[in-house]
């Protein structure tokens, strides 16, 4: 079964945002709460998958908003990492690759 791990990215400088949650919709599904302190594994069908993250915050709700279309065959693990913006309202960056075996 394929794997997407998630990978916060949290600059020195915004170390407070590690309490807030990071939120993730997978294929337009409903929000999973994932830390921002600590990678997550995700099992996944093979296929075609849309990545959509951001964080809470209070104004704006949505704190740099960023997303992904990966396609992962059986037994492929995806790294993507999430990177918040230094300015709230500008959209978070997502790196994706393929994990080391």
């Amino acid at each position: 079964m394929p794997t997407i791990r998630i990978i916060p990215k949290i600059p020195i400088l915004q170390s407070a945002l590690k309490a807030r949650p990071l939120r993730l919709a997978l294929d337009g599904g409903e929000e999973q709460e994932l830390s921002l302190s600590k990678s997550t594994d995700l099992e996944v069908a093979s296929g075609a998958h849309r990545v959509e993250m951001y964080v809470a915050w209070v104004l704006p709700a949505r704190m740099g908003p960023a997303e992904a279309e990966l396609s992962l065959e059986d037994g492929d693990t995806v790294e993507v990492t999430y990177k918040p913006p230094l300015v709230r309202t500008k959209p978070g960056k997502l790196k994706v690759d393929s994990a080391a075996s």
